[in-house]
């Protein structure tokens, strides 16, 4: 009987270590899979990041399209400041990351840019600028929501008259430096109403932005 109890319990022992010896395998099997579809992912988000273009007699928003198309990227922009309907004749850009990419379209179209993750923001070259060392400016900051009160990422803030602006974070929150006293904000966002805050002093900014009615026509 000894011998019999003896044998059982090495067997248990025995399927135990085996047990543990598959859940390791399985541990490492997943972790070899996980990492593998990371590299993957960002090998994906590297390639996005490259552009090859070839367009020809094309407006400046057609090239935008083509880009949030073949891209992660979007544009962001005031249609009252950026002229997207001026036409490029030949564009050929073959692997250039988005930096390069926007340096060749934009160059001679009076429009700068400003990568901001996943966002491009257009503003005019030719605006007049100010002295951020003025005495006169300070920082100005705060919260852009919407009218149930979820914030709103992605809003374009630029300070009117000038190329200086921003776009609210994921929390919609925004922040700008070297801001005249008498200045004015304007928040503009696709699909609500764009908006204009005169600064007189303030050093917090926090706007509801409204939904932009359209009416039948427009749809």
């Amino acid at each position: 009987m000894k011998k019999i109890s003896d044998c059982v319990r090495q067997a248990g022992i025995a399927w135990h270590e085996r047990k543990l010896f598959l859940k390791m395998r399985l541990t490492v099997f997943i972790l070899l899979l996980a990492i593998i579809q990371v590299m993957g992912t960002e090998a994906r988000s590297q390639e996005t990041k490259l552009v090859s273009l070839n367009l020809k007699n094309v407006s400046l928003k057609e090239v935008m399209e083509t880009i949030e198309d073949k891209t992660d990227f979007f544009f962001m922009y005031s249609a009252r400041v950026i002229d997207v309907d001026q036409k490029i004749e030949t564009l050929n850009i073959d692997r250039k990351d988005i930096f390069q990419t926007m340096s060749v379209i934009l160059k001679g179209t009076g429009i700068d840019y400003k990568v901001n993750g996943r966002q491009i923001l257009l503003f005019s070259d030719k605006q007049e600028g100010f002295d951020e060392n003025s005495q006169q400016t300070k920082t100005v900051s705060g919260k852009v929501i919407d009218s149930s009160g979820a914030p709103l990422p992605g809003v374009t803030v630029v300070v009117k008259g000038t190329a200086k602006g921003t776009i609210t974070d994921a929390d919609g929150k925004y922040s700008l430096s070297g801001i005249p006293a008498d200045a004015t904000l304007q928040f503009s966002f696709v699909g609500m109403k764009a908006q204009e805050i005169k600064v007189e002093g303030k050093t917090s900014i926090n706007i509801t932005m409204a939904d932009e009615a359209i009416g039948i026509e427009e749809v």
